[in-house]
Formats: structure tokens, sequence, C-alpha cells
């Protein structure tokens, strides 16, 4: 690496941290206020994007013309990511669904043996963090803030994502919300869900021309495979 490389790899990590400390001010001021934690959280992910930049795009694979495609997929949901057992961490999290990305990309290429396989369907299915206000007593069971639980799920579903582009022409996406995701009590009322906010961070970040992202449109969705 360079010295001017150096530089602004310093440049951009002292940023990272002022911005850290900015939304660490802004999460103690908020306390309990729902609105402004999800006001603290999105601007977190837009200042995060701006200063770390987007992801390149990712060469595509070599299309398969051979007729009779089939599509893949693989359904992702209930990582409650930020648990803590005596068996289950967020890294143990993070290195399980990527063991499960690398499974579905080989039981693929068995299938590729036989025909196309072009396209797959990622659904996440909810309940993607353990959260820490959704049950008495669940403090206790977490390894991280709520704070760290959105990001390291959100930078998960995105590497989720990067890895399926190298190995398949379209990804397709398509989330719901969880109940983990709630934010507040079940009377308060509020109509965001950090499974929401999550899918939205990586949506706006995650700009490449062969995923198609399905934005929720009800708390369900029907999916359509290999149609």
């Amino acid at each position: 690496m360079s010295i001017r490389n150096e530089v602004e790899q310093a440049e951009k990590d002292e940023d990272l941290a002022k911005t850290c400390q900015r939304l660490q001010r802004q999460l103690s001021k908020a306390k309990a206020k729902n609105a402004d934690l999800v006001e603290a959280v999105e601007r977190a992910a837009h200042d995060a994007a701006l200063i770390a930049g987007y992801p390149k795009p990712v060469p595509s694979p070599k299309k398969d013309k051979r007729p009779r495609s089939e599509t893949a997929l693989l359904h992702l949901t209930d990582w409650q990511l930020g648990k803590e057992t005596a068996s289950y961490s967020t890294e143990i999290c993070k290195e399980r669904v990527m063991r499960v990305v690398e499974k579905t990309i080989r039981l693929t290429e068995i299938q590729r043996a036989a025909h196309p396989v072009d396209e797959i369907i990622v659904m996440l299915g909810g309940d993607m963090i353990e959260n820490i206000q959704t049950f008495p007593g669940q403090p206790f069971e977490v390894d991280s803030t709520l704070f760290g639980m959105v990001f390291e799920a959100a930078n998960l579903i995105e590497a989720v994502l990067l890895r399926l582009l190298e190995e398949y022409q379209t990804v397709r996406v398509y989330e719901v919300a969880g109940n983990h995701g709630r934010i507040g009590k079940k009377t308060d009322g509020v109509p965001d869900n950090w499974d929401k906010i999550l899918c939205r961070i990586v949506r706006d970040k995650v700009r490449q021309d062969r995923l198609v992202w399905h934005e929720p449109s009800s708390w369900y969705e029907i999916v359509e495979a290999g149609a």
C-alpha cells in the first residue's frame, strides 16, 4: 500500500470513528424515544455509506445457454443475531450463515451438471436480530447493543448478497419483518421495525444491476420461484 493510500485510509478511519462517537451521543440522548432511535440509525447508515463507499459492481458469471433453467432458493430467517448462549453468539451466527451460503452454492454446482441455474431467490424471513426490548430480561442474554446488532446483521446480509452475485446471474430478494424486530412495546404503535430498517440499509448500499429487491407490500410475501 502506498503512502497516499495509507493516508486516505487513515482519514476514512478517523471519519468513521467521529461518526460513531456522534451517533453514540445521539443514541444516549434518544434513550427510549423510538423515533429518535430510528432516525439515528438511518443517519448512521447514510453517513457510513458515504465514508466507506459502495461495493464495486460484482462481475457477472458466465451465462449458461442450455434450456430448462431452474431457480435456486435460499431461505434465511430467525438469525436472532446478538443473542448469547453457551453455544451461540454473533460470531457463531456469522460463521453459520456464510457456511449455509457456501453449501447452497455447492448444491447449485451439483444441479448445474444437468441444467442451468442462473437465478437465486433469497427470502429474508425476519427476526434477523435478537433485539434488546422484545421480552423482559432480554438485556442479560445478548452480546452487543441494539445499534451493533442492526449493523452487524446488515453487513452480514450484504456479504451474503455479494457472494451470491459472484455465482448467479440474478439475485432476487424478498423480505418480511419479524416480532424480534419490533420497536418498543406492542402498545406503542410504532410502524417501523428493525428488520425493515436493516434491510433498507442494505438495499440502499448494495447497488448492483443484477440484484432485484422486492420491497414488502404487506406483513407477508407470496414468492413464485421458477415460474
